[in-house]
């Protein structure tokens, strides 16, 4: 950017994994930041209630300075957090088996009081997976290595990946037989049971699926802001940065989307989505209460989330992470390989795993794979990646000479797409 005299750089919500680019060039826009202020001799700010792991790391080594705000804008008081065993749970008479009673009696006086509530669930349509009892088998993208999931509204069933979509099937595709069953809950799912519950409210939900131009979104939260909307339902685009002060209770309908997930960050993304989500409520004078329904109550990432407890998450997760050698504590180069021959898939991989261990010798940097990607299949094309995890001692001799070779490796024909993700934020 053009800028003359550069100052200061602002980053705010820095721990945001969008700021990854993830289509070459694959930078990070973070660093990016800090590198172009320190060119500049101008001062970086990164800014966040749930900072990455890697800036919390370098903030208590000293390489950053650490500034504190430790009270809320306008003196409000941290809303309480309310854990909330799932498997315990009995539907309530006239109630939904998507929302706790506690919840739900929240909502209704909160509904009474003239306050407003936001239930949020990371999760688009009205059911991610529709499973056949007979066989056992879930309905999924031919092209891809995901279920489908059904969007009421338009009675179609979409990939999320390819965004393929079809009518949805009314006996199975593998065994034929009738009667699909749907399993999990969206978006769609929980703005239905909303009504159900609360016929008189004024609901509202934001998604990619009601969102379609700025315009949508701009009119939906002045709606919201303005008082015409008595409950807001949504996924990650409501997640933060709002402010409306008569915002007194937020749900959050399943906390375990993110935390099982087959990433080595799951963890630390699902107490930042819960820091982040229970910050919108008790922004005003009006107290805030936030009920975290879970299916695993004890975990540490929701336990110390529900506490507003980031410093002893972020202890407790660093000491995983440097018992396995991940980031911050080590460096993470990881390799793609598409193709859609699957066996030509397997033989480059097989090759490029070949070279990264010939290029880095006798040192003891460890390469893992090459092994399907978890997503297998995508748009089509088989994937299988490898990992190469080195510590930061070794991460100027090893660490180079394996992403020379990977680079090398990625130029050179091989019939197959070569991916090459320096310190990848996500191994999906």
């Amino acid at each position: 950017a053009p800028v003359n005299d550069l100052g200061v750089v602002v980053v705010d919500e820095e721990h945001e994994p969008s700021f990854k680019q993830e289509s070459s060039p694959r930078y990070h826009g973070r660093d990016v930041a800090v590198e172009r202020a320190r060119r500049s001799d101008a001062v970086c700010i990164l800014g966040s209630a749930t900072p990455s792991l890697e800036t919390w790391h370098r903030a208590r080594t000293g390489d950053y300075q650490r500034l504190l705000l430790p009270d809320r804008v306008g003196g409000g008081r941290m809303p309480k957090v309310e854990v909330v065993d799932m498997k315990l749970e009995k539907t309530p008479p006239g109630g939904s088996h998507l929302f706790s009673k506690h919840l739900q009696q929240e909502l209704s006086a909160a509904i009474e009081r003239g306050e407003q509530g936001i239930l949020f669930l990371n999760r688009r349509g009205y059911a991610p997976v529709l499973w056949c009892p007979n066989c056992k088998e879930v309905v999924r993208c031919d092209q891809c290595d995901v279920s489908l999931t059904w969007h009421r509204s338009v009675d179609r069933v979409v990939c999320h990946s390819c965004c393929e979509e079809a009518s949805p099937p009314k006996a199975c595709p593998a065994c034929t037989a009738p009667g699909l069953r749907m399993l999990g809950s969206g978006a769609e799912q929980v703005e239905g049971a909303l009504r159900r519950v609360f016929p008189d409210a004024r609901i509202l939900r934001m998604d990619s699926d009601t969102m379609h131009r700025r315009e949508d979104y701009e009119r939906s939260l002045a709606a919201f802001g303005s008082g015409e909307v008595d409950l807001l339902v949504g996924t990650q685009m409501i997640a933060k940065g709002l402010d409306f002060p008569r915002v007194t209770v937020v749900g959050i309908v399943s906390a375990d989307t993110s935390l099982h997930l087959p990433d080595f960050r799951a963890s630390e993304r699902t107490f930042q989505l819960i820091s982040q989500v229970a910050g919108r409520a008790g922004r005003g004078e009006l107290a805030g209460r936030i009920y975290v329904q879970t299916n695993s109550p004890d975990h540490p990432a929701i336990r110390r989330a529900a506490a507003h407890d980031f410093e002893t998450f972020a202890t407790e997760e660093f000491a995983l992470r440097e018992e396995l050698g991940y980031p911050p504590v080590g460096r993470l180069l990881r390799v793609v390989i598409e193709d859609e021959d699957e066996r030509r898939a397997n033989a480059t991989a097989a090759a490029c795993a070949e070279t990264l261990r010939a290029s880095i010798g006798e040192q003891m940097v460890p390469i893992l794979g090459p092994a399907p990607a978890p997503m297998a299949l995508l748009r089509g094309r088989h994937r299988r990646h490898i990992l190469v995890k080195a510590s930061a001692a070794l991460a100027d001799g090893a660490f180079r000479a394996a992403r020379r070779a990977a680079v090398e490796f990625a130029q050179a024909p091989s019939g197959s797409r070569v991916l090459v993700d320096v310190d990848p934020v996500s191994l999906f």
